[in-house]
């Protein structure tokens, strides 16, 4: 039973790793919620109304959209993972295997669309990614035992209303229902159980765990001149109760004492909280030429506070951890280069949840992000308009030294960043 409950901590703590540095903001956050709004690396998102996308980003500014609008966008991120191991060990013993980058490219969709129903009402509805991963290893690589594959996909569905109480107050509501997916897997050394010892028998374990989680996002939009808008929007957390299913192989030299140990398929549920996020954003349109905007964003990782599992047999595991709230700073700014072409440029400040090599996985190597975001949009005509942005995160390297539950010790560093590409096309109907 003692060995079951090891593995079942194992499997809890890849759980507890289901974010990844393969996400944009800290944490396992998705900020890529429209194409639009990257070449300015989201600043103002919270306050500017720029398109049918701010259902999600603040509620409160559709009332800022006067025609009918369906917005279709898509950001890819193509990240970088390379872990160079410094001294990974099992009990003094060194671990095989090489090191390896398991970064991988992931797309993030985003629809969207509103409607006008009076001067003083629009109602919108939205389809978004707000969390996700994907991250890949090879199976026989130095950090096995921690992560071989890791996969998060959310998606989010949401319809929402904005309404003008006056002129210059607006409230908004959307409703968030959540899906999310999550496929874990990592090595295990059923070595251990033998006389061979450490390292000499790997098999393999597996999860595959989905649930609906339900939230809200509620907005204000205060507009104190013609020029300049103020919004704050809250996001509520959302909680998933996972329920899905352990898998193991083992060799035939292992399965028997894999077996007697207590190794078996199994059904299991768990929680994780996407947590709750604050964030007040402001644009102002400074000349006929130019747009400045800020935005700051607080994310509750605390909220993040403990994974428990539950198996079909045995003892419930809980597991408490040590992650901090983040805040996350953007500024930005447009040039209305000519009546059809917007250049946009920005930067931004995301703070990472994990300040401890302690608390860092192959599974999250997180770190602080600075980026920096270049954009165009262009107006084929007064209906259609085209947005492109690029950015680039400056992630500084992160230092791991994890140690999982069979006493597996991660040491090394891992060369984190990320490149990110989007494209959105707006179409307005009258």
């Amino acid at each position: 039973m003692m060995e079951r409950n090891r593995l079942l901590q194992s499997l809890g703590m890849g759980l507890l790793c289901v974010t990844s540095f393969q996400t944009s903001a800290s944490g396992f956050a998705l900020f890529e919620q429209s194409g639009s709004g990257l070449g300015n690396a989201y600043a103002g998102a919270s306050a500017s109304g720029a398109d049918a996308s701010t259902l999600f980003t603040n509620p409160a500014a559709m009332i800022k959209l006067s025609k009918a609008q369906i917005v279709v966008a898509g950001n890819a991120i193509f990240p970088k993972a390379d872990f160079q191991n410094t001294g990974s060990n099992s009990a003094g013993t060194p671990l095989t295997g090489a090191s390896a980058d398991g970064a991988d490219t992931v797309i993030v969709p985003n629809l969207y669309a509103s409607y006008p129903l009076s001067e003083s009402l629009v109602v919108g509805i939205g389809m978004n990614t707000p969390f996700g991963l994907k991250t890949e290893y090879q199976p026989t690589w130095v950090g096995r035992y921690h992560a071989i594959n890791s996969e998060l996909t959310t998606l989010n569905i949401t319809p929402a209303f904005s309404y003008r109480v006056n002129e210059q107050i607006s409230l908004g509501l959307g409703i968030n229902a959540m899906k999310a997916d999550v496929e874990l897997s990592n090595a295990m050394d059923f070595g251990l159980l033998l006389a061979g010892g450490t390292q000499t028998d790997d098999g393999q374990v597996a999860i595959d765990a989905d649930s609906w989680g339900y939230g809200f996002n509620a907005g204000l939009l205060w507009e104190p001149g013609n020029d300049t808008q103020v919004g704050l929007t809250y996001h509520s957390k959302v909680k998933q109760d996972l329920d899905g299913t352990v898998d193991y192989t083992a060799s035939s030299t292992a399965a028997a004492a894999a077996t007697a140990a207590g190794f078996v398929d199994a059904s299991a549920t768990s929680e994780i909280n996407m947590p709750e996020s604050y964030s007040i954003g402001i644009f102002t349109r400074a000349t006929d030429t130019w747009d400045f905007m800020f935005d700051t964003t607080w994310t509750k990782w605390s909220q993040f506070d403990e994974v428990r599992i539950v198996p079909t047999a045995g003892n419930t595991i809980v597991m408490p951890e040590n992650w901090v709230t983040s805040v996350r700073y953007a500024l930005g700014t447009n040039f209305r280069y000519s009546d059809q072409i917007t250049l946009k440029g920005g930067i931004a400040f995301d703070g990472t949840p994990l300040t401890n090599a302690n608390d860092r996985t192959a599974r999250i190597p997180d770190s602080d992000r600075p980026s920096l975001s270049l954009g165009l949009a262009y107006d084929i005509s007064k209906a259609i308009r085209v947005d492109g942005g690029v950015s680039h995160q400056f992630m500084p390297h992160a230092n791991i030294n994890n140690t999982d539950a069979f006493g597996h010790v991660l040491f090394g560093v891992s060369e984190n960043a990320a490149d990110v590409l989007g494209l959105q096309l707006t179409w307005s109907v009258e």
